[in-house]
């Protein structure tokens, strides 16, 4: 048994009302300092009870532009793609992503400060609304429900703590050590905490509850292929994916056990990045080989892929060759940006079961090549100019940034055209971040992807 514990507490900052914003159960320390003229009268809630008022009125979409190098965050409004505002001095973590609240709030982590940040736009201010220390590196965080009480944050290092859960109610943090840990994994369900573990190659279960109170005691673990990296959870049917180098190993969590399910083979290199789509009955994912050196980035090959959960199958959609980094999803589509040596692309996917095209490619955006981007024969990483996207709800628009030049591309993904593009205030060196939130951005991912 281990019992190390650390207990911190960190007001939120630029605090605002609860009510205002619909955030109960999400709500702010009732020591927090007001830094602004906002009503910070707060109401007591029922966890146990109805939900409802969880969920932020309105349909507003806000665009995420984050530049780690020039540590800025920046909110558009996509209606009109116009500045809202711009926080200096974060540097969001990319690896990491974001997780957007029911109540219209996203969390991000920074790691300039080493702190878990509650961001949203209210009154028409982009704000922050609460923080929590959590310092160590991070690589993954997530949440237990779409009700939000609580955050942890898995960060890598031997003399740090490998886990920060953070209630979100209040911002106090419990820290504690996860013993051989390596790159922290997190799913987790209203009860259970699931650490997918690289270094030992097993997931663990471990009590949110017996968590909180600062002991680290595993239910059960469960060996899984080595090299464990990326995973997504079904929190209605309790099933866990993990991606390794064997394939994606499918467990269950039945009460008080992890129990193994099945394996689904790669149908060619592996994957490290992936998410349920259809409910849960499909498993999104992508391929790449880049066996080749660096200096022939502009020959590694792709694939999108796509498991059917209940057979295990997969359907398998070549990309063109070169770089592709993760992708953005929404209603059927996900969009992925491919940087190749031949011109740059923004690629849709079909994701509705129902289509003929269903895994398929649906449409190829063309992209101005980034000016400081690697050519063919370069070396890819050292050069280090990427791209990244987000998605409108409705996937009506995509919006892909243009590393290094401070141009986001904006596209309608469905017919192949680039329809305007926003200048923003940096380079975008690395291709920064993108992601939608606000509350017309609904739950669909307990990870921060």
């Amino acid at each position: 048994m281990f019992s190390t514990i650390n207990r911190r507490r960190l007001v939120a900052t630029s605090a605002v009302s609860a009510s205002a914003l619909a955030i109960s159960p999400l709500v702010f320390a009732e020591e927090a300092t007001p830094t602004d003229d906002h009503d910070h009268d707060h109401d007591d809630h029922d966890h146990e009870g109805d939900h409802d008022h969880d969920h932020a009125e309105g349909t507003d979409v806000y665009l995420l532009v984050a530049d780690a190098e020039a540590q800025t965050l920046s909110a558009y409004a996509t209606e009109d793609n116009s500045l809202v505002g711009t926080l200096d001095g974060i540097a969001m973590n990319a690896h990491a992503g974001i997780i957007n609240l029911p109540n219209g709030t996203a969390l991000i982590v920074d790691d300039a400060a080493g702190r878990l940040l509650n961001i949203g736009v209210h009154e028409g201010e982009f704000e922050i609304l609460g923080e929590a220390p959590v310092p160590g590196t991070v690589a993954h965080f997530a949440i237990e429900s779409d009700h939000a009480h609580h955050c942890a944050v898995g960060t890598s290092g031997e003399d740090e703590y490998q886990l920060h859960l953070v209630d979100l109610e209040d911002w106090s943090v419990v820290s504690l050590h996860l013993p051989d840990a390596g790159e922290v994994g997190l799913m987790m369900t209203h009860d259970v905490l699931f650490h997918r573990n690289s270094n030992l190659n097993q997931v663990e279960a471990y009590s949110l509850a017996t968590l909180a109170e600062g002991t680290v005691e595993p239910l059960s673990t469960l060996p899984i292929g080595t090299f464990g990296h990326g995973e997504a959870i079904n929190p209605e049917t309790e099933e866990l994916f993990m991606l390794t180098d064997d394939g994606v190993d499918v467990a269950y969590w039945e009460d008080p056990e992890l129990v193994y399910g099945k394996t689904f083979a790669w149908p060619s290199s592996r994957g490290y990045f992936t998410r349920l789509i259809q409910d849960g009955k499909y498993l999104l994912t992508y391929t790449s080989d880049r066996s080749a050196p660096e200096t022939e980035w502009h020959t590694w090959q792709n694939n999108v892929v796509i498991y059917d959960v209940a057979t295990g199958e997969p359907i398998v959609t070549p990309l063109p060759d070169g770089y592709v980094f993760r992708y953005s999803l929404a209603e059927n589509l996900a969009v992925f940006a491919s940087i190749n040596a031949d011109g740059d692309t923004l690629i849709a996917i079909d994701l509705d079961p129902e289509s003929d095209a269903f895994g398929g490619i649906t449409a190829t955006t063309p992209l101005e090549t980034m000016s400081t981007g690697a050519a063919a024969g370069e070396p890819f990483f050292e050069i280090g100019q990427y791209r990244t996207t987000a998605l409108l709800p409705d996937a009506s628009v995509a919006f892909v940034s243009r590393g290094g030049d401070g141009i986001v591309d904006i596209c309608h993904p469905d017919h192949g055209e680039v329809v305007g593009s926003i200048d923003t205030e940096t380079a975008l060196n690395g291709g920064g971040t993108l992601a939608v939130f606000g509350p017309g951005v609904p739950l669909t991912d307990m990870i921060g992807r």
